[in-house]
């Protein structure tokens, strides 16, 4: 190669890098700027934070006892404490691992379409798809300490050697699939079981199937990849926590996919809830082209096997997990599927009728500039509803140092009575009450109605417990913070 063509490639290779970087944005500017969010992402950096203490990198706990309410599996949890140890107890070690994460899930996406059409601008296409999905960076999404940014790169990382194994069927990609089955479970419990229905359509389709379960390599793999879960499984169990798999099945396995769970309770949603959820929010305005994308077969008089494999997978997990209890983050790592099926819709289309296909690369353009700008301008300004400051009032309070200067020794935060909530037990501020323990050695105990005494010093940010408390006391407020978060001394 001549020296021109040198300076070509590298000069295609800086230009690619920069576009991947600027799309990229929506995943990880200021990151770091919201607080901890409350449920899963304040309860795994609570795990992480005593993890890091105690060096028990088996089980998950809060208040250093095994965690009972999330049992899944610690992988997120390891990457949180590693990052922590090199950035400090902060957002953005919480949140940084999910960030690397997804951009990886981009990487992958953009290699597989990549190796599906040989070009680069259907995975690019794939790119801008994804991370102007709210669903993709949105709460929950990869710009928070959640366990989805680490599923979805599992999932897509099992997808890619799926589809290498249909065009070379290998005992490497055998191993490679039962080796990301493995993390998959290690990250979120069974959820990755959920794709393996579609997968075995999609070899099926392919004909594919024979081969795969007449290799031995294939139980081997099974083998190999079940005797790795099961043993992380009976160590927990066995070394640690003999109750374990109690919680794990009516917390992780089918009685909470049924709603029969004696330890989770979910409120009944119906069938088609995701579907509502990615058209009319999730995928933003990309759920206009979704129905078209439908359409390819008739318009093209055939389809392919590129296109069958984002179709088969995407539509074979909506479908499963449309059938459970849900939540409406359970969809995300469907997002970078539905990316991956626009996208090859696109290449197949151009590559049939090019002007039609340059009419729709348009559209995907406009598309992706409204839905870039919403991207850009969310994470631009992050900031509170109005309907949550009461809800993090306190962590507020204790990231700002004026305000964190007032407490002492003798604060207590004190609880909702169980009557009027969840009693507190989810707290997001609890990050916050052992960051300012390992930072400054203050530990601010939280306690119930039932405990109070004259002249008790009370840090609360909901009304309904000050309401509560001008019943039965006299409040002089030493401190205030927006809504209703205020610090006062109790009187009788």
């Amino acid at each position: 190669m001549n020296l021109e063509g040198t300076l070509l490639k590298i000069l295609n290779c800086v230009l690619f890098f920069v576009v991947f970087i600027l799309l990229s944005i929506p995943l990880w500017l200021k990151v770091d700027t919201l607080p901890i969010r409350l449920w899963d992402e304040s309860q795994n950096a609570i795990n992480a934070i005593e993890m890091e203490e105690t060096h028990n990198w088996i089980v998950r706990t809060e208040n250093y006892v095994p965690d009972t309410f999330d049992c899944k599996p610690p992988l997120l949890i390891w990457s949180q404490v590693a990052a922590i140890k090199m950035l400090g107890t902060n957002e953005l070690a919480i949140r940084l691992p999910s960030v690397i994460f997804g951009i990886l899930t981009l990487i992958t996406v953009f290699l597989l379409l990549l190796k599906m059409t040989k070009k680069k601008w259907p995975g690019l296409i794939a790119v801008l798809i994804i991370v102007t999905s709210r669903g993709f960076y949105g709460e929950h999404g990869v710009r928070f300490g959640d366990h989805e940014s680490l599923l979805t790169l599992t999932i897509l990382l099992f997808l890619y050697h799926l589809y290498k194994y249909s065009i070379n069927p290998s005992k490497k990609e055998i191993y490679l699939m039962g080796f990301y089955v493995f993390l998959g479970v290690l990250c979120k419990s069974i959820y990755i079981f959920m794709l393996l229905p579609g997968a075995f359509m999609y070899l099926a389709y392919c004909k594919k199937i024979k081969v795969f379960l007449l290799k031995k390599d294939t139980y081997f793999s099974i083998l190999i990849t079940l005797f790795l879960i099961s043993s992380y499984y009976f160590i927990r169990t066995y070394f640690y926590q003999p109750e374990y798999l109690y919680h794990v099945w009516h917390g992780e396995l089918l009685p909470r996919y049924m709603n029969n769970s004696s330890t989770h309770e979910f409120r009944y949603i119906n069938y088609w809830f995701y579907f509502k959820l990615m058209f009319k929010e999730k995928f933003e305005l990309w759920s206009i082209i979704i129905p078209l994308t439908f359409l390819l077969p008739v318009i093209v008089r055939r389809t392919n096997k590129e296109w069958m494999f984002w179709l088969i997978n995407a539509s074979s997990l909506m479908m499963i997990l449309s059938a459970g209890t849900k939540h409406y983050w359970y969809i995300i790592p469907i997002i970078p599927m539905a990316g991956g099926l626009i996208a090859i819709t696109l290449f197949q289309l151009i590559e049939k009728y090019k002007i039609a296909g340059i009419l729709s690369i348009s559209l995907v353009i406009l598309i992706g500039f409204f839905t870039y700008k919403k991207a850009y301008n969310y994470v631009l300004n992050p900031h509170e509803k109005l309907s949550e400051w009461e809800t993090y009032g306190i962590t507020y309070f204790l990231k700002d140092p004026i305000h964190l200067n007032r407490l002492s020794s003798n604060t207590k935060i004190l609880l909702k009575p169980f009557s009027l909530g969840n009693g507190g037990a989810q707290e997001a501020y609890r990050f916050y009450l052992k960051k300012l323990k390992s930072d400054t050695g203050l530990d601010i105990k939280r306690t119930t109605f039932s405990a109070l005494q004259d002249g008790d010093t009370i840090l609360s940010h909901h009304k309904i417990v000050v309401d509560s408390l001008e019943k039965n006391y006299r409040i002089e407020v030493l401190d205030s913070f927006r809504q209703n978060t205020r610090l006062f001394v109790i009187h009788e």
